[in-house]
């Protein structure tokens, strides 16, 4: 039961890096665009940002829903083989916020 928990622990974990890397994209592409004079709105990024948020916010209730039943068991995933995987969540949060900041004052300031 374990095993297989801390399995599908790393295949939800891995889904979540794919929007990660996508909203990066999205945002390189309209910095990108904003260099060359081609003025993207900036509601277009406020959008897909809000998006993204969605899908980090409904993708990291389900982890926390599917992998765990008690206090124990946190405990346990934690200190255990899954515990690489639970730290990729917060990670990408960080890239998450941290993009959205840098793209705001690029375009506030820029």
């Amino acid at each position: 039961l374990v095993e297989r928990k801390s399995h599908n622990l790393k295949v939800v974990s891995s889904i979540l890096t794919v929007p990660t890397f996508l909203y990066i994209y999205m945002t390189s592409i309209t910095i990108f665009l904003h260099l060359l004079n081609l003025y993207i709105p900036f509601i277009i990024l406020l959008v897909y940002t809000l998006f993204f948020y969605i899908i980090y916010t409904i993708l990291y209730y389900f982890i926390l829903s599917y992998t765990t039943y008690t206090t124990y068991s946190v405990l346990y995933y934690v200190t255990t083989t899954s515990f690489p995987y639970i730290l990729t969540i917060p990670i990408n949060f960080i890239t998450f916020i941290t993009f959205t900041t840098f793209t705001t004052f690029y375009y506030l300031y820029f």
